[in-house]
């Protein structure tokens, strides 16, 4: 008995160094001169100011993203929701959402014509709009996509609208719907339901910051989504010291791990996005995505997530900084044993 406990926390363990990488709990820069300590002070003053000055944040203290605060952030913001998103960004946003459409494009395999895509998140429509985009460029034939555009903001939804009447692409049918992401299939007044397994991918483009409770915005797609079904994730990441971008000064090249960490610490997350539209750290989620599960009672069947592809890069920022880290995540849902299941929703449990 004593053994196979002890073969268990050891399959366990493997599983946990499997997942969860070493960068993710070191403290990488422990030691770092007065020198650097000082340059940052003076370059992140300058870029505080350059925040405060063009976006405006929210003075008011930032609290948890309870339900009452999701719709005051954004009833604020639906407005200028699209140019700010631009220039927090440097416009890099709109690169990222082609991705995400051109990854709904190559979704479709030899058997299939038609395609459900849930975009998660969906604010005013600006991954949907180049969904609608990329499958109009590509002039498909005998390809359909049924897209539904979620969130829960009204007054967001309300500017998706308006630029869905522009849309022109005849395979594309889009629709935007409120609805809670971390109770897709609960019924809740006022909201939509996903029925489940009838989903065959879902998008998520810098919108998982935004959920409170985003592992439950996980299970819920698991519970959407097919058998085989695709999330595609992209979203900010922690820097990595080992993949620091690099600058460009007279001619010269550096690389700044320590200036980015500190800036992405102490600028991004507080300033940026968590007073300009009330974000949380998603780094660690792209890991613990590998340990979320969900059992079907009514077929006794438990089901996970599959990682096919991870990317993370040092984006650049205004003034070619390259101090916004970004990753992206695609991952397919797949049929579990239950001890597999069980392993994982123990590792899980460890970080709840």
């Amino acid at each position: 008995m004593e053994n196979k406990k002890e073969d268990l926390i050891f399959e366990k363990n493997q599983l946990r160094n499997k997942f969860l990488p070493e960068y993710l709990f070191v403290d990488e820069f422990s030691q770092i001169n007065i020198f650097k300590r000082m340059l940052f002070w003076v370059l992140k003053k300058i870029i505080q100011a350059f925040i405060w000055i063009v976006l405006n944040p929210r003075k008011d203290k930032v609290c948890e993203l309870d339900e009452k605060e999701v719709e005051r952030v954004y009833n604020r913001e639906a407005r200028f929701y699209d140019w700010k998103h631009h220039m927090t960004t440097r416009g890099q946003d709109l690169k990222w959402r082609r991705s995400a459409a051109q990854f709904v494009l190559n979704c479709f395999n030899n058997s299939q014509n038609s395609i459900v895509c849930l975009d998660l998140c969906t604010g005013t429509g600006l991954t949907a709009k180049e969904i609608d985009n990329i499958f109009h460029l590509n002039k498909v034939e005998g390809l359909a996509v049924n897209l539904i555009g979620l969130y829960y903001n009204e007054a967001m939804l309300s500017r998706a609208r308006k630029k869905h009447s522009k849309f022109y692409s005849q395979a594309v049918q889009t629709k935007f719907v409120r609805g809670d992401a971390t109770a897709l299939t609960q019924k809740k007044e006022g909201f939509v339901t996903i029925d489940e397994s009838s989903v065959d991918v879902v998008t998520n483009v810098f919108g998982i910051g935004g959920i409170k409770e985003s592992i439950n915005n996980l299970e819920e797609v698991l519970k959407v989504l097919k058998i085989g079904g695709l999330y595609y994730i992209y979203d900010m990441h922690k820097p990595i010291k080992e993949l620091a971008g690099e600058i460009c000064i007279f001619g010269f090249w550096f690389s700044m791990p320590y200036f980015e960490k500190r800036v992405y610490e102490e600028i991004t997350m507080p300033l940026v996005l968590g007073r300009l539209w009330g974000w949380r750290d998603t780094t660690m989620l792209f890991y613990l995505i590998n340990f979320v599960t969900y059992h079907d009672k009514q077929k006794d069947m438990y089901y996970g997530f599959k990682k096919i592809q991870f990317n993370f890069t040092a984006e650049r920022w205004w003034a070619s900084l390259p101090i916004m880290p970004v990753a992206s995540i695609i991952i397919k849902k797949e049929e579990l044993s239950k001890i597999e299941a069980q392993k994982r929703a123990e590792v899980l449990q460890d970080f709840l």
